[in-house]
C-alpha cells in the first residue's frame, strides 16, 4: 500500500482527502438544497449544524491537502482523462 505520493500514481492519504472532500461537498450541497424543506425545529437546526460543520470539515481537509502537498509532491506523469484542458488545469491548480 503506497500511502505518499510518487512519479507514477497518488497515494492513499491523497486518495482519502479527495474522497472525504467529495462525500463532504456533496452532503453540505444536498443540505443546502432541501434545508428549508426540512420541518421547523430540531430537524431543521441539526440539518443547518451538520451544512455549517461540513463545511468546515471541507475548510479543514483543503489546509490539509496544501500541507500534504508540500511534503507529497503529486504525480507528474499521469495522463488525464481531458487531454490539452485536463493538463492546463492540472498545471494551473498544482
Amino acid at each position: 500500500m503506497l500511502w505518499a505520493n510518487n512519479s507514477q500514481q497518488f497515494g492513499v492519504i491523497s486518495q482519502l482527502i479527495h474522497w472525504a472532500s467529495v462525500l463532504l461537498v456533496g452532503l453540505a450541497w444536498l443540505l443546502g438544497l432541501i434545508g428549508d424543506d426540512l420541518p421547523k425545529g430540531d430537524m431543521r437546526e441539526l440539518g443547518e449544524t451538520v451544512h455549517v460543520f461540513a463545511g468546515e470539515l471541507i475548510g479543514g481537509l483543503l489546509l490539509i491537502r496544501l500541507f500534504w502537498l508540500i511534503i507529497s509532491r503529486p504525480p507528474k506523469d499521469i495522463p488525464l482523462p481531458m487531454g490539452q484542458f485536463g493538463a492546463y488545469a492540472g498545471k494551473l491548480v498544482t
